[in-house]
């Protein structure tokens, strides 16, 4: 009976301490969502003292833009008429071209018989002059290289810039290789040469005007190279109306 008694003793007291234990779990679980409430109600407040008004000085606002974006420099910007300079050099590129393409007309003839070859004075000057035609090409399209080594309308850092180096370092190449091919037919196939020539300055125009239309030249640089282009187009048009043309083939050096 003495060993019992604290046994009953202690069942009995087991019972009001699972009641209170069943109870406090009742009673947390239904606190729950509001202690829940309560964290967030206080990170609002956390979050509202740091949102609090901020001085007018120190406000940054960002405006949309009116326009297309442009990365160029201000003076290229305000600029509406290509330098005197650059004019005249225009002017002296040109005129080696337009003299040879007259003077290429103007010599022209029939040889008389017993005439050297190299006194065809007008096949000479049309070999000549598509040479520095194909020259001229390639140094006007070279000019892109320029502007973009210069980093000329383009951004610091941009997710595109992978793009602008490809196609403002890749595109004068086409230029490059077009005079490059108007050179090398400029004795054999001098007619060849003049229409890959014609039809590199058409292409160096169209890349004028997309590199005007996405504002990576100044405003005066399309109206310029478009007369530098068109002049240089006719002077390679009247070479291939030369009458030189009609002979097709390397002319041979030696006369059986």
């Amino acid at each position: 009976r003495v060993a019992t008694a604290p046994s009953r003793h202690m069942g009995r007291s087991m019972l009001p301490l699972r009641a209170v234990r069943t109870r406090f779990t009742a009673a947390l679980a239904a606190s729950a969502p509001a202690v829940t409430r309560s964290r967030w109600l206080g990170r609002a407040l956390q979050l509202r003292g740091f949102a609090g008004p901020i001085a007018p000085e120190m406000e940054v606002k960002f405006e949309q833009a009116s326009g297309p974006v442009t990365y160029l420099p201000l003076w290229a910007q305000q600029e509406q008429r290509p330098p005197l300079s650059l004019g005249v050099l225009g002017a002296a590129l040109l005129l080696p071209l337009g003299t040879g393409a007259l003077a290429v007309h103007l010599l022209a003839g029939n040889p008389q018989e017993g005439e050297t070859e190299e006194r065809e004075y007008s096949r000479t000057v049309l070999s000549w002059t598509i040479h520095y035609a194909s020259a001229l090409l390639a140094f006007a399209g070279a000019a892109h290289w320029g502007m973009q080594l210069a980093e000329l309308g383009v951004p610091r850092r941009s997710d595109y810039m992978a793009l602008y180096y490809l196609s403002r370092f890749s595109a004068p190449v086409v230029f490059v290789m077009f005079g490059w091919l108007g050179s090398v037919f400029s004795y054999a196939e001098p007619h060849e040469a003049a229409l890959w020539l014609m039809s590199g300055w058409v292409g160096l125009g169209s890349c004028d005007f997309l590199a005007k239309a996405f504002r990576i030249t100044p405003q005066w640089w399309f109206r310029w190279r478009a007369g530098f282009s068109l002049a240089a187009f006719l002077g390679v048009f009247l070479l291939m109306l030369s009458e030189r043309n009609v002979y097709l083939g390397q002319k041979p050096m030696i006369r059986m």
